[in-house]
């Protein structure tokens, strides 16, 4: 969790609260209309193998596909209790499975080559034209597996809807696991985790550079909240804001060009600027009494969202950056009127809605401004719940949202389809984990 820094500014907000006992689902309602589901039948591996262990990887990639599809939000799998065909690897019936009611078939095959590496083969067939419509096959190390299975995920969707979907993808988190605050990094579904910072300090609000293996974050390991570049892939990392006082709240531009940041260039007071990504060109965009903190990009560069006090409580404004910083003639527009604490605001990246947390009742959700609907658009509830939920943050196809929540006692990430469903729990760690960050899609 983002918490009080210096005793000057609140990024994001946690409350301690009665909890119901652990395994409470709590409702999730719907953002946003659901589309039409495409029914799609996901059989089995078929496992050229007899080995008990290359059987038990078929079953798990088999897993991961499932899990992938029902995920997204946008495909239905068909229950495999249903499914009328044999395992096979000769023709496919492809009456057996229109007669169950599947338009699209995933068919998965695995193969162990003689130097012991693995080869998958995965095919998309529709049931409707009765043709395969994409194939692919990937062969390397059963480290990799997951990964080929993640951009095949995203394949089917982009074929199926027209719109990639954000499996090969990456979330970056905070994590007290160490005893302290380090930055770790998840795959999209909580597989794969690994920790980037090691330094034993308090390391704060990860933010990924746009289609980079690059974060930003915040870092006390030099005895100021200083703002640091670090590539994920080859360790190396550099300083590019260490200015007195705060250097906070990090968001890049989606072109890259410039980075919004929180300083304190006055004692007691914060507010938002920009900066070129290394470090230079300073220019201030808020100026008021009041404590500015959270900016966060509108896809095409041109307008902040950020949070505010000047009001007498936080709350979500917006400001026009194509005209200018603030000033008697660009004053920012206050978005949020109810709730006593609104924080956290993520634009997403279809630029359609601004989701954030705020606090109803003693206790945060998770909320969504859907933009374009009305003066400063209009506010939805996404969680109803009785733990807190906060930090959210978009999926690049924005299908998605991550956020934390302490549902379980310790704050753990979860992700939820923006058409409703069961959030899926990412972290199943003893620690506190919050503050994700999810990743632009990785360069094919």
């Amino acid at each position: 969790m983002r918490k009080i820094l210096l005793g000057l500014i609140l990024l994001l907000a946690a409350a301690a609260l009665a909890q119901e006992p652990p395994g409470f689902e709590g409702d999730f309602l719907v953002i946003t209309k659901t589309p039409q589901r495409f029914p799609v039948a996901v059989p089995n591996f078929l496992v050229n193998s007899t080995s008990a262990d290359d059987q038990a990887v078929g079953q798990r990639l088999t897993e991961l596909l499932r899990q992938n599809f029902q995920s997204s939000g946008v495909l239905q799998i068909l229950d495999p209790k249903s499914y009328l065909t044999p395992l096979s690897s000769g023709p496919e019936d492809f009456s057996a499975w229109t007669l169950i009611g599947a338009e699209a078939l995933v068919r998965g095959y695995l193969t162990r080559t003689p130097e012991g590496r693995v080869q998958i083969e995965l095919k998309l067939y529709d049931l409707a034209k009765q043709e395969m419509v994409l194939g692919k096959r990937f062969t390397g190390s059963e480290a990799a597996l997951r990964q080929m299975v993640h951009r095949f995920s995203d394949d089917v969707l982009e074929w199926l809807t027209g719109r990639r979907g954000s499996f090969e993808t990456q979330i970056a988190l905070v994590s007290d696991q160490s005893g302290r605050k380090e930055i770790q990094v998840i795959d999209s579904d909580g597989g794969n985790p690994r920790p980037v910072t090691n330094n034993h300090t308090l390391n704060l609000a990860p933010e990924w550079w746009p289609n980079s293996s690059r974060l930003l974050y915040t870092s006390y390991k030099a005895k100021n909240p200083d703002l640091y570049v670090l590539d994920t892939f080859e360790g190396k990392e550099w300083r590019i804001s260490n200015r007195p006082g705060l250097n906070v709240g990090a968001a890049f531009q989606p072109d890259g060009k410039r980075i919004a940041l929180v300083l304190t260039p006055r004692e007691g007071n914060s507010d938002i600027f920009l900066i070129n990504p290394d470090g230079s060109g300073l220019t201030q965009v808020t100026s008021s009494w009041a404590i500015d903190v959270a900016p966060a990009w509108s896809p095409d560069g041109k307008f902040l969202a950020f949070v505010s006090d000047r009001g007498g409580t936080p709350q979500i404004y917006m400001l026009d950056l194509s005209r200018g910083a603030e000033s008697e003639n660009n004053r920012p527009v206050r978005l949020t009127w109810e709730g006593d604490y609104n924080s956290s605001p993520a634009w997403s990246p279809d630029g359609q809605r601004i989701a954030f947390a705020g606090r109803r009742g003693g206790r945060f959700d998770l909320m969504v401004i859907e933009l374009g609907k009305g003066p400063g658009g209009s506010v939805r509830a996404l969680t109803e719940t009785p733990f807190n939920e906060e930090d959210p943050a978009w999926s690049p196809d924005s299908r998605s949202l991550a956020f934390a929540s302490d549902r379980y006692g310790n704050y753990d990430i979860f992700s939820i389809s923006v058409y409703g469903g069961t959030a899926r729990r990412l972290t199943e760690w003893p620690s506190n984990e919050t503050a994700p960050a999810w990743s632009s899609s990785l360069k094919r």
